[in-house]
């Protein structure tokens, strides 16, 4: 996978974020595939475009999306769509997850897990937080799901 170093400098500290960059060439539908080279502290920046669902994200591995009407994880059959279990840090974010039989989103015992600019759609559960502790849901849609979040 292509890795792109992104430098931010908020003090006078460099604090650097390693983010996996998913291009057309490896948009593979299968997002295992994308999200098992990740390690603590990366992110999977996913472009528009549609993946199968019923992934677990390494602890700390973030997710990131091209907009929650662009990128769309497809959950169809899969107990889960995308889960996180263990860890801290994990920041999701600008997706649409859909169709899970059971939680489209499920974030279980982890800490400091952020949900930003997600839709969830078409599944049991649209957002399930269990165990968990420091959880941010923030700009989140939960529409045509059984139980919202």
């Amino acid at each position: 996978m292509k890795r792109t170093i992104w430098n931010s400098l908020p003090t006078l500290r460099a604090s650097v974020s390693l983010i996996l960059v998913v291009t057309a060439a490896n948009a593979a539908s299968d997002l295992n595939a994308l999200v098992a080279a990740a390690k603590p502290g990366e992110t999977v920046d996913l472009p528009a475009g549609q993946f199968r669902g019923g992934v677990t994200l390494p602890a700390g591995v973030g997710l990131k999306g091209a907009g929650y009407g662009q990128t769309i994880i497809d959950a169809a059959g899969a107990e889960n769509g995308l889960a996180i279990t263990n860890g801290s840090g994990a920041v999701i974010s600008d997706l649409t997850v859909r169709g899970a039989t059971a939680a489209n989103v499920l974030v279980e015992r982890a800490e400091k897990v952020t949900l930003r600019r997600l839709r969830s759609t078409g599944g049991l559960i649209g957002i399930s937080l269990q165990g968990g502790r420091a959880a941010r849901v923030e700009n989140v849609i939960s529409d045509g799901n059984r139980y919202g979040i």
